[in-house]
């Protein structure tokens, strides 16, 4: 070899390589490379300390079934008879106390249609005799309201009192006008 080739421009030739034949070592195949040799690993078990004392149930992992609930939170209930009129008591499984539902309650609202019939018959039963069927209906609602429970009976009373009320001024009006019309004697 000549001095010129084994000169510092050589090194720098063989510097500069370094990186390309690193990366073409990476690529190599598995089966090239030479492997380190494997750590050897020694296990065993062993018995338990006497510090330790074993639990004697299982444990209770989280979201488990621990018992207390005999249907899902959204499974329908099971009636043995269902009466409108009687109060029903369900009894809570988890704790075991009994529940009683509020009763169901018809809407309120029949005494106070039938005096507002009462009241529209009454006045226009002052000019007219035709309002005898508004007049009717408020009597008929008022009389049915004191029936429930749920009505307010001042109320009824005052649907029957105007209803009635008006159905004497319509019929005032209507025996008046049948006399006039040479219907009545």
């Amino acid at each position: 070899m000549t001095e010129r080739e084994a000169g510092p421009e050589t090194d720098a030739a063989d510097a500069s390589a370094q990186p390309i034949l690193a990366a073409t070592e990476a690529l190599a195949p598995e089966t090239a490379r030479p492997r380190p040799p494997a750590p050897t690993v020694l296990t065993s078990v062993e018995a338990p300390s006497t510090d330790v004392e074993t639990p004697v149930a299982e444990a209770v992992l989280p979201g488990t079934h621990r018992g207390g609930f005999t249907r899902p939170p959204t499974a329908p209930l099971a009636l043995a008879s269902f009466d409108a009129n009687e109060p029903r008591i369900e009894l809570v499984p988890a704790t075991g106390t009994s529940v009683a539902p509020i009763a169901a309650v018809r809407p309120a609202n029949l005494a106070a249609i039938g005096l507002g019939f009462a009241v529209v018959g009454l006045i226009a039963s002052f000019v007219v005799g035709l309002a005898l069927p508004i007049a009717l209906s408020g009597l008929v609602l008022g009389a049915l309201s004191l029936r429930r429970r749920a009505e307010s009976r001042q109320m009824a009373i005052w649907a029957i009192a105007l209803g009635a009320l008006a159905v004497i001024y319509s019929a005032g009006w209507l025996a008046w006008a049948a006399y006039r019309a040479g219907w009545w004697g």
